[in-house]
C-alpha cells in the first residue's frame, strides 16, 4: 500500500477547509494526509465568530455575513458536510441536523435612495421564491441566454405608463429575444445586432426618458430597474457577444458605473440605489472613500446576473446561528471524523524556498501556547449546538484544563489592557510564541495549500513573492480594504423600533443593516431581556500612514476605540442615522434613544454608556482584510495551480475563481480548485465559466502548444487562392441504427471536461513517417486522396480526462465517466489537387496509429464512431494513480509467437524523467511566451530554416499564425473486417473529424525524460517510427489543460 501523501494547510477559513474537504473525499480513501494549521483558536479566518460566555453566549462576529441562493458550491459543500455529521452522530443534540435546518430563506431586500428633503425613503423588493434549495442542482445558462432572461425580467417590469415607451418598440424586443437562447445559433451575431439595434431604440428619443419628474416613487423604480436591465443587455450585447468573447473578463478595465454610461445608462440609473447596493456588497471603494467607488465591470455584471438569475430558493440566506456555529463548526467535526489534523495555535512563520527555488523546502510555525492535553479541543456547546468561544476554551466544558493557568492570566491581562487587541489572533500583539517550529518538505509535508489572506502573504511568503512573478503581481496589484462592524441587542422588537416592514436586508446607505433577531433563540439572555438584533458593516477608511505589521497594541486598540465613536456619535446618534429605519426609536429632538440598547451587565447606565455593552470591531488585521475587485484588477489573479512552485497551491476569493469577487461562493471555489491542483477532484466545478461557456477564440489550443509545425500549414493553406476544402460524400440513404440493450456505442459529438495531457516530442525519419501513413491512409484510397508526413516528428501523448460524455440526448443524461489514455501523434499534410495538377496543402490533420484506453465505452465509441485504433489498456499518469514516478503503458502483447503461451499484458512503453520526480515544474505561459516557445521549439525540431520543402514546393513558415488556431482534424481509417473473407473490409472509409479545444492552462517540462520499451509482432513502433531501438530520448515535453469538444466526423473516402 502506497504512503499516503502529506498536505499542509495553513489558513482555516473557508478557502483552506474546502481544500481539506476535497482531498479528504471519501472516493479518494487515504491517498492524503492533510495538516491545518490554525493560528489561534478558532477556524473561520475573515467569518470566525465567538460566543462571549460572560455575555449569555452572545454571538460576536467579524462582519455581516450572508449567502446568497446563488452559491452552488458552497451550499452542496454544507450539504454533504450536514450530512456526514448526522450520519456520524457528531452533533445529536443540535437542532440543526440538516442544511436546510441551518439557514433561513429572506425574499425581502431594503436598499435606500434619498428622498430629496435630506432624508431618505426605503425601497423593498420582494423576490420571488421557488421550490428548491441550492446546492443541488446548478442551473446551466449561457450568455446570451442571460441577455435574454434580463430582457424577460423587463418585460415582466413593465408597468411604467406607455407614455414613456413605445409600445411598436417594445413588441419588437420581444420579438427578437425569442432568437436568444442557451443552445448554439447558426447565425448568432445576426440575431445579436438584430437585438442591439432593438434596444438601442428604445434610449434614442431623449424626450422619452426612462426617468420622469411625474412619475408615482413605485413607476420610476421600476423604470430603473427596466433601464439598468436594457443597459446591461446592450453592454453584453456590443461588448462580448458580438466580439466573440465568452467571458465577462474583456470589460474589468472599466468601472461598472462607467460602462453602463458608456452604453446608454443615464446619471440618475448608474447612482441609483441598486447600483449603489452592487457597489457596498463588495466594498467597492478605493481606500475605503465613499467618494471614489471603483467595481470591475466584468466582475459586477457577472456577479449580479448570477445572483438575480441563477438563484435557487430564496435570493438570499441568513444563517440561523453565528457563522463559526453554522459553518465551521460543522467542518471542523466532519473533516475530524474523516482524519483531517488540526493544530491550533500554530501561526505561520515563514515559508523557505529550496536552493533553485522550485519548491518550498520549509516552513517555519510558532508555537503559540503549551497544552496540557494530549488535543485541544476547541469546542463549547449552547443549547445543543457546537460553538466557538470568543476566547480560547482554557478549560474544557467538563472543568478539563487545556492551557496552563499562567498562560490564561497572561493572555487574559493583554487583552483587557489594550481592549479591541486579540493576543493570539492579531498581527500587531505582542504575545510572543512559546516555541519555533520547523517542517521539512518529505517529512512533515509534500505539498502545501497555501489559504492565508492574500493580505498576510507579504508577512509570510516574502522569498516566494520575491520569487513568483505571479504572486508579485497579485501581491502589488490587487487591492484590499480594511472594515468595521457593530452589533446592537435591543430592547424592543424591530416593529417597537419603528421598522414597519418584515425582517429584511438593507443596503445602499451608509452602513449595511440586517436584522438578525431570529438569533436571540441560540444565545443564552433572560427571556423578554432581547427582542431584535441588529449587524452593521461597511468599510473601514484607510489611514494616512499605517504603521508596520508587527508588536504595536496601540494601533488596533486606536482603530477600534475609532469605530465606536464613529457609529455610535456620527451614525447611530448622528443626524441622519437610522431614524428613516427606526423611526420610533428617536425623540422629536432627533435624539437616539440609548435605552433601547440592552445593558445587563450596568442596567442602571444611560445615555450613549450604554452602547458600550454592544459589541463593535475594526479588522485591521492582514488576514481580516477583504480582498476587492476594483476596475483593472482583475488581470492579476492567477489559478490555483500558478503559485510558480511545484509544490504549492493557492487557495483563496483571491486567485481566479470564476466570480473573483470576495464573497464565499469564490472563496469555496478557490478551494475546490487548490484540491484540483493537486488530486484532479473535483473535476467540474459549478460557476468556473460564465454561465456555460467554456471556450474563447482569443485562447490558444492545445495542439498550438504541442507542435511548432503546425504554424506551417496555416501559411501553406493561404498560398495563391488555395482550393476549398473538399466537401463531404454524399449521404446515402443510411438505415437507422438499432439500439440495442447493452450496446456501449455512442453517437457524436463528446464532450470532454478537464483534460491534463503530457506530450513527449520525439524525433522519427520522415521517410519512416511517410511509409506508414501511405500504408494506412494513401494505399487504400488508390491514390485519390494524399496525405503527406514531412516533419520528422512524433508526440506520445498520455491524457488523464476527468469526465467524458456524448452531448446527443439520450446517451447525454446517462452521466459521465474518466479515462485515461495514451496515443501516438503523427502530424500530416492532407495535400488536394488542383486543376493545374498541382498538389496543394489543403489542411493539417493529425494521425494516431496507436491508442490506447482503460474504459470499454470510450473504446466501442472510438472505433465503431470515428475508426480510432483504440485497445484496451492500464495507463500510468504520475499524479493521477498510485505510480507517481513514471508514465507507461500496458496492454495485451504478443513478444514473440508461442501457440503455446497464453497472451499477456505487457508494459510497452514507459518514460520516466531523469530527475525521478513525478511532475517535475514547469515555466507557466502566457499566448507571447508560448509564442517564443514555439520558435525555440522549432529551432530545436527542424533547425533555424524558415521554409518547408513539401512536394517540390517552397514556402515561408510564419510561426505567429500558430497562436490563432482553433481547430484540430483528425484523420482515421475507419473499417470492419469481413466476417467470410477475415483478410478484407466489408467497410473501409477515410474519415476526418474537428476537436474544438479550450486551453485551460499549462506549461513545459523543465525535466529530460527518456522513452523505455518493447518492440513486439502486434505493437512494432520500431519499425513503424523507424527506430533502432530503445530507449529513445525526448526532445521537449509540455503539461498542458484543456476541455474539448470532438465533434461529429465526415467521411472523405469511401470504398
Amino acid at each position: 500500500m502506497s504512503q499516503s501523501e502529506k498536505i499542509a494547510v495553513f489558513g482555516g477559513g473557508i478557502a483552506g477547509l474546502t481544500a481539506a474537504y476535497a482531498l479528504t473525499d471519501p472516493s479518494l480513501s487515504t491517498r492524503y494526509e492533510v495538516t491545518v494549521y490554525q493560528m489561534g483558536w478558532r477556524l473561520g479566518g475573515k467569518g470566525a465568530s465567538g460566543r462571549n460566555r460572560q455575555q449569555h453566549d452572545r454571538i460576536e462576529e467579524h462582519g455581516l455575513h450572508i449567502w446568497l441562493g446563488c452559491y452552488e458550491n458552497a451550499f452542496r459543500v454544507m450539504r454533504t458536510c450536514y450530512d456526514e455529521c448526522r450520519s456520524a452522530n457528531l452533533t445529536p443534540e443540535s437542532p440543526f441536523q440538516t442544511v436546510e435546518d441551518a439557514f433561513d430563506p429572506q425574499d425581502l431586500i431594503t436598499m435606500m435612495e434619498p428622498d430629496g428633503a435630506g432624508s431618505w425613503d426605503p425601497w423593498s423588493i420582494t423576490m420571488p421564491s421557488t421550490d428548491k434549495f441550492p446546492g443541488q442542482q446548478s442551473q446551466c445558462i449561457s450568455v446570451a441566454g442571460a441577455v435574454r432572461r434580463l430582457l424577460e425580467l423587463m418585460d415582466k417590469l413593465q408597468q411604467v405608463p406607455l407614455d414613456r415607451m413605445s409600445p411598436e418598440r417594445l413588441d419588437q424586443v420581444r420579438q427578437v429575444k425569442e432568437r436568444l437562447n442557451d443552445s448554439e445559433c447558426q447565425n448568432c451575431k445576426q440575431d445579436y445586432r438584430a437585438v442591439l439595434q432593438s434596444l438601442e431604440s428604445l434610449q434614442i428619443d431623449s424626450k422619452r426618458s426612462w426617468i420622469a419628474e411625474d412619475q408615482t416613487p413605485e413607476q420610476r423604480r421600476r423604470a430603473i430597474l427596466i433601464e439598468l436591465a436594457i443597459t446591461l443587455a446592450k453592454g453584453v450585447l456590443r461588448d462580448v457577444l458580438l466580439e466573440g468573447h465568452t467571458s465577462f473578463d474583456v470589460l474589468d478595465q472599466h468601472d461598472f458605473r462607467g460602462w453602463l454610461r458608456q452604453h446608454g445608462a443615464s446619471r440618475q440609473a448608474c447612482d441609483s440605489a441598486p447600483v449603489r447596493a452592487a457597489y457596498e456588497i463588495v466594498f467597492g471603494y478605493h481606500r475605503g472613500e465613499d467618494d471614489k467607488p471603483s467595481y470591475a465591470a466584468g466582475v459586477a455584471t457577472r456577479f449580479m446576473l448570477r445572483w438575480v438569475l441563477t438563484y435557487e430558493g430564496s435570493l438570499i440566506y441568513k444563517m440561523r446561528a453565528g457563522m463559526g456555529d453554522i459553518i465551521f463548526s460543522p467542518l471542523y467535526l466532519m473533516l475530524k471524523n474523516r482524519g483531517v489534523e488540526f493544530k491550533f495555535f500554530h501561526r505561520l512563520d515563514t515559508m523557505s524556498l529550496s536552493s533553485d527555488k522550485s519548491h518550498v523546502a520549509s516552513i517555519s510555525v510558532d508555537r503559540q501556547v503549551d497544552l496540557e492535553v494530549p488535543q485541544y479541543d476547541p469546542l463549547t456547546w449552547v443549547k445543543g449546538v457546537p460553538c466557538w468561544p470568543s476566547e480560547p476554551m482554557y478549560q474544557r466544558d467538563d472543568g478539563t484544563r487545556q492551557i496552563p493557568l499562567s498562560q490564561q492570566q497572561a493572555i487574559q491581562a493583554l487583552a483587557e489592557e489594550h481592549p479591541g487587541l486579540e493576543p493570539l489572533e492579531s498581527a500587531y500583539s505582542p504575545w510572543a510564541s512559546q516555541e519555533k517550529l520547523q517542517l521539512r518538505h518529505g517529512t512533515d509535508f509534500d505539498k502545501v495549500v497555501l489559504a492565508v489572506a492574500l493580505g498576510a502573504l507579504p508577512l509570510h511568503c516574502q522569498e516566494l513573492i520575491e520569487n513568483s512573478p505571479n504572486l508579485r503581481k497579485m501581491v502589488l496589484g490587487m487591492p484590499t480594504i480594511g472594515t468595521q462592524s457593530f452589533q446592537l441587542w435591543m430592547s424592543e422588537d424591530r416593529h417597537g423600533l419603528g421598522w414597519q416592514g418584515d425582517a429584511t436586508i438593507l443596503d445602499s446607505y451608509l452602513d449595511s443593516w440586517a436584522d438578525f433577531s431570529h438569533l436571540e433563540a441560540v444565545e443564552s439572555f433572560p427571556p423578554q431581556t432581547v427582542k431584535s438584533i441588529a449587524y452593521f458593516s461597511r468599510t473601514l477608511p484607510e489611514p494616512v500612514d499605517p504603521p508596520p505589521v508587527g508588536p504595536n497594541p496601540a494601533y488596533p486598540v486606536d482603530r477600534t476605540e475609532w469605530v465606536k465613536r464613529s457609529r455610535r456619535d456620527e451614525f447611530l446618534g448622528g443626524k441622519t442615522g437610522m431614524k428613516p429605519i427606526w423611526t420610533d426609536s428617536y425623540t422629536a429632538e432627533g435624539e437616539f434613544r440609548w435605552d433601547r440598547l440592552v445593558d445587563l451587565q450596568s442596567p442602571d447606565s444611560v445615555g450613549k454608556d450604554r452602547f458600550d455593552a454592544q459589541f463593535w470591531c475594526a479588522n485591521v488585521n492582514p488576514t481580516d482584510r477583504y480582498i476587492q475587485s476594483l476596475a483593472g484588477t482583475t488581470q492579476y489573479r492567477v489559478g490555483a495551480g500558478d503559485s510558480g512552485f511545484g509544490n504549492v497551491v493557492l487557495a483563496g476569493d483571491w486567485i481566479r475563481t470564476g466570480l473573483n469577487v470576495g464573497c464565499i461562493e469564490s472563496a469555496t471555489n478557490g478551494g475546490l480548485m487548490a484540491a484540483r491542483a493537486i488530486c484532479g477532484h473535483p473535476v467540474e466545478i459549478s460557476g468556473e465559466f460564465d454561465f456555460c461557456s467554456r471556450t474563447s477564440g482569443c485562447f490558444m489550443t492545445l495542439m498550438a502548444i504541442f507542435s511548432p509545425l503546425l504554424a506551417w500549414v496555416r501559411k501553406l493553406c493561404r498560398i495563391c487562392c488555395p482550393p476549398p476544402p473538399p466537401a463531404p460524400l454524399p449521404t446515402p440513404s443510411l438505415p437507422l441504427y438499432v439500439e440495442r440493450g447493452g450496446d456501449q456505442s455512442f453517437p457524436a459529438p463528446f464532450e470532454f471536461k478537464t483534460v491534463d495531457a503530457f506530450a513527449f516530442h520525439l524525433s522519427a525519419p520522415a521517410s519512416a513517417l511517410q511509409r506508414l501513413c501511405d500504408a494506412h491512409l494513401n494505399d487504400p484510397t488508390g491514390g485519390r486522396l494524399s496525405y503527406v508526413a514531412p516533419f520528422s516528428s512524433v508526440m506520445m501523448v498520455f491524457s488523464n480526462i476527468a469526465r467524458s460524455r456524448p452531448s446527443v440526448p439520450p446517451a447525454s443524461e446517462y452521466g459521465w465517466l474518466p479515462e485515461k489514455n495514451f496515443s501516438i501523434w503523427i502530424p500530416l499534410i492532407a495535400m488536394e489537387s488542383t486543376s493545374t495538377g498541382i498538389p496543394w496543402p489543403r489542411a493539417i490533420v493529425w494521425y494516431q496509429p496507436y491508442i490506447m484506453v482503460d474504459q470499454a465505452w470510450a473504446l466501442t465509441s472510438g472505433r465503431e464512431v470515428y475508426g480510432y485504433p483504440k485497445a484496451l489498456a492500464d495507463v500510468t499518469i504520475p499524479g493521477f494513480g498510485t505510480d507517481q514516478t513514471a508514465f507507461g503503458v500496458k496492454t495485451l502483447a504478443v513478444e514473440a509467437a508461442d501457440p503455446a503461451a497464453e497472451v499477456r499484458r505487457l508494459e510497452l512503453l514507459k518514460i520516466r524523467p531523469a530527475s525521478g520526480a513525478a511532475l517535475p515544474a514547469g515555466q507557466q505561459f502566457d499566448k507571447t511566451q508560448a509564442a517564443d516557445l514555439v520558435d525555440d521549439m522549432k529551432r530545436k525540431v527542424l533547425g533555424d530554416s524558415e521554409t518547408l520543402n513539401c512536394n517540390d514546393g517552397a514556402f515561408v513558415l510564419d510561426v505567429d499564425t500558430l497562436l490563432s488556431l482553433t481547430d484540430l482534424t483528425g484523420v482515421f481509417l475507419k473499417q470492419f473486417r469481413d466476417a467470410g473473407m477475415g483478410n478484407q473490409a466489408c467497410y473501409q472509409a477515410i474519415v476526418e473529424a474537428d476537436a474544438k479545444p479550450s486551453f485551460l492552462g499549462g506549461s513545459s517540462l523543465s525535466d529530460s525524460y527518456q522513452v523505455e520499451g518493447i518492440d513486439t509482432i502486434t505493437h512494432p513502433f520500431l519499425a513503424n517510427f523507424g527506430w533502432g531501438s530503445f530507449p529513445r530520448d525526448v526532445a521537449n515535453a509540455w503539461h498542458v489543460k484543456f476541455n474539448f469538444t470532438m465533434q461529429a466526423g465526415r467521411e472523405v473516402w469511401r470504398a
